[in-house]
């Protein structure tokens, strides 16, 4: 997730497709920023918080389990 604004801080949301996943549209699981190593327990919606000075951008991966 990247926003090209540079010089403000942006929000925004993300709908996922959980049985894509493998996951159930209730279910809960955890993703890891490859970028600044955070972890976030996300659902189907997730706001994310793109901010140019400290986090221009987010990679994330879904843990297994």
């Amino acid at each position: 997730i990247v926003s090209f604004d540079s010089a403000n801080v942006q929000w925004g949301n993300t709908t996922l497709d959980m049985p894509a996943l493998g996951k159930d549209w209730h279910e809960k699981f955890t993703v890891v920023d490859q970028i600044s190593g955070a972890t976030y327990e996300w659902g189907q919606y997730n706001a994310v918080r793109i901010d140019p000075y400290v986090e221009p951008a987010h990679i994330f991966v879904v843990q297994a389990g």
